[in-house]
């Protein structure tokens, strides 16, 4: 069975295919440490920001603006010839709201509210406390002031209020004395003018004798507007009728001048012949299945020629066509009928164009004779009309001024003065608080994506499934320093290595009698899981040997308080023989080859057959060789080791080891031969005593935890 059986096949190295999708909740559990934190720093600093803020008091003042004196005369539909004239008509459309909170927001109506209140103020300071909003869709203002305590705030509103009002009326005022002193000197000219073309329109009329234009040219200009209606009728028919001419003509030479007047039908006598043939196959199939069995070469035939029959009927027409009539096309008929028809309307149409232009030409002397009295009487008639309006809306204007001036009305009016009761203070804790509060969720949220979509590290077992494709073998939790390592933690750590065992037992049907561990990364605590496992392994089945195969950066001589010298490299170089190199850890069944004595090149004597006699030797004198490889993330060592194991074990440091050099490490086994990767370990996993159960038995004095120096802790 293949070491593999426990994953997907060729172990689906995470490197050459994404990872699964993660839901949303599993990314919010799986960062709710950062989550909290984020949510916890935000409303701290909104709490702060709220508290130490000064609290500031807002109130509210209601104006509607627009006059209602009159309706207004929109200048767009009454303009003149005058532009002064139009400018006074102008002048009084109602204002737009934003017109009206744009006036608010300027200097005198701030200058006569800091005047009125004896205010420490300039205007732009009072300005930045003072907030405009026109109500959408009405004439309503909403002004709002904001100060430090409500009482100021409702004073320094009501008196802006009432300072705007003032600005307003002063403004209709000085409006109304500036038209009625203009609208006095044009009056009397405008009425002069008046007399004037009156007059001359009078004279012409006389001299000419022309009354009513319209009376005497009615008849003629109707006369003439009937001419051309019914030539342009005439003419629109006439292109009409071209038109279709020609689409039927492009019919009429596709259609056929005859066509099939009907078939006769008569059976198809192939139908019958099939039909006999297929009823003497039939008889002659039912006698020899009399005599024979179905699988008979003779029953086979029939029934083969009884299918062919069959389909030949399927797609054999029942009828035929036994003879065919023929006739005139009607369609043919019918489209010459309807070019004939065409053809005499154009004809028609031309005709009465002929007569129509004929009657127009004979009206033209007449008409020419009208234009010159007729156009002089139409201008003398509007421009009466002209000065006629001038002066009505002058002597209008004039009218309203005077009243204006009179009642000195303001355009504005307060509708709802500020109340101290009423303000509004800010910042308001509670509502802070708590938009904070959902600002803080959402800002949580988003710092947990975004860290989770940059954060390429492997921190659970289902990391490990989905980035690199392999069955997770055990989770080692991290171990502080041994003077703070908690009893329940230690019962954790011996689980996982009882777990580990467990799972390499398992890992396939034949026994791993050679088991290597490698990582990416040197810091993935390989060394440390790799003693570990052979402490908990010769403790349950004795007879393990612990080999240090890392001859670049060897760490198990010194976690057993041993010299590197007499070691592997000296055994493949041959200086020394295996039992010379074997060395008691103090373990019970458990023995260990350290690295041995530094050489320049350790990948050449691992890749050498004298490695592979190594193995061979220590797998007939021992039960289970586990063997500590170099980090397979940075040189080829881990791999030509790898490939000669029975199985590897890969460690990955959770919270450490990235997912992209840990893909890569992988297809650099893959790519050097190694097929044997059982799973992964996951080192330095967070554990919390809720994830213990109530079984299991103290770490205290186990055999199965080593004491281990402060830098094998760190490792691990």
């Amino acid at each position: 069975m293949d070491m593999l059986a426990l994953g997907p096949p060729d172990y689906a190295l995470g490197a050459s295919a994404e990872p699964a999708p993660r839901s949303p909740l599993d990314v919010l559990r799986r960062r709710i440490a950062v989550f909290a934190a984020t949510v916890a720093f935000f409303v701290v600093t909104v709490i702060v920001v709220v508290v130490l803020l000064p609290k500031m008091y807002t109130t509210h003042v209601k104006f509607i603006a627009g006059s209602s004196a009159g309706p207004s005369i929109p200048g767009a539909s009454g303009q003149t010839i005058l532009p002064v004239l139009n400018a006074i008509l102008d002048a009084s459309n109602a204002q737009s709201s934003e017109t009206y909170a744009e006036m608010l927001r300027q200097t005198p109506a701030l200058e006569r509210t800091i005047a009125a209140e004896h205010l420490d103020v300039t205007p732009a300071q009072l300005q930045s406390r003072v907030k405009v909003k026109p109500v959408t869709n009405t004439s309503i203002l909403d002004v709002s002031v904001t100060w430090s305590d409500p009482e100021g705030s409702a004073r320094v509103a009501n008196a802006l209020a009432d300072a705007f009002v003032d600005v307003r009326r002063s403004l209709v005022t000085s409006q109304a004395d500036a038209a009625s002193s203009y609208i006095t000197k044009q009056l009397p000219e405008a009425r002069a003018k008046l007399a004037r073309s009156a007059a001359t329109l009078a004279s012409f009329q006389s001299r000419n004798g022309l009354a009513d234009e319209n009376q005497q040219t009615q008849t003629l200009i109707g006369s003439l507007a009937e001419t051309d209606r019914k030539t342009a009728n005439a003419e629109v028919d006439a292109r009409q009728a071209a038109a279709q001419l020609s689409v039927v003509r492009e019919q009429l030479a596709r259609a056929p001048t005859t066509v099939n007047g009907g078939h006769q039908i008569a059976p198809n006598p192939a139908v019958a012949q099939l039909q006999t043939q297929l009823a003497q196959v039939n008889v002659q199939l039912r006698s020899a299945q009399a005599q024979y069995t179905d699988e008979h070469p003779a029953v086979r035939a029939l029934r083969t020629q009884d299918a062919q029959i069959r389909r030949e009927l399927a797609v054999t027409p029942a009828t035929v066509i036994a003879q065919t009539n023929t006739m005139s096309n009607p369609v043919h008929q019918a489209l010459a009928q309807s070019a004939a028809t065409l053809g005499a309307q154009i004809a028609s149409d031309a005709a009465q164009l002929k007569e129509l232009r004929a009657q127009h030409e004979a009206a033209k002397p007449a008409l020419r004779a009208l234009p010159q009295q007729i156009g002089a009487l139409v201008a003398l008639k509007r421009q009466a009309k002209q000065d006629e309006d001038v002066y009505n809306a002058l002597s209008q204007k004039l009218s309203q001024a005077r009243i204006a001036r009179t009642t000195t009305l303001s355009d504005v009016s307060v509708i709802a003065r500020a109340e101290a009761a009423d303000a509004q203070v800010s910042p308001n804790v509670l509502v802070d608080i708590g938009i904070g509060l959902i600002f803080a969720v959402l800002l949580g949220l988003g710092v947990v994506f975004a860290v989770d979509r940059f954060d390429g590290s492997i921190r659970t077992d289902r990391d490990v499934q989905e980035r690199l494709g392999l069955p997770v073998l055990s989770s080692i939790p991290r171990l502080p320093a041994r003077a703070g390592r908690p009893q329940w933690l230690q019962v954790a750590m011996v689980d996982s290595f009882l777990q580990l065992v467990t799972s390499l037992r398992y890992a396939s049907s034949e026994p791993l009698a050679t088991i290597a561990f490698t990582s990416a990364d040197p810091e993935g605590g390989k060394s440390s899981v790799a003693f570990r496992t052979a402490v908990a392994m010769a403790e349950l089945r004795p007879g393990v040997l612990l080999v240090d195969a890392d001859l670049r950066i060897p760490s198990l001589h010194k976690n057993l308080n041993m010299h590197r010298a007499s070691g592997l490299s000296d055994v493949l170089v041959g200086s020394i023989t295996l039992d010379e190199a074997v060395r008691s850890t103090g373990y019970a069944g458990l023995d260990v080859v350290v690295a041995g004595t530094k050489v320049p090149n350790p990948f050449a004597l691992l890749q050498s057959p004298a490695f592979e006699r190594f193995l061979e030797e220590a797998k007939k004198r021992y039960e289970t060789v586990l063997i500590d490889t170099p980090a397979c993330g940075s040189v080829m060592d881990a791999a030509v080791v790898c490939a000669r194991a029975d199985g590897t074990v890969y460690v990955v440091a959770s919270r450490e080891t990235d997912a992209t050099r840990a893909q890569r490490g992988l297809v650099r086994l893959k790519n050097a031969g190694v097929r044997n990767i059982v799973g992964v370990v996951l080192n330095k996993t967070i554990v919390r005593r809720t994830t213990i159960g109530p079984y299991g038995f103290t770490g205290e004095g186990s055999p199965m935890l080593p004491p281990m120096r402060p830098r094998d802790a760190r490792s691990l």
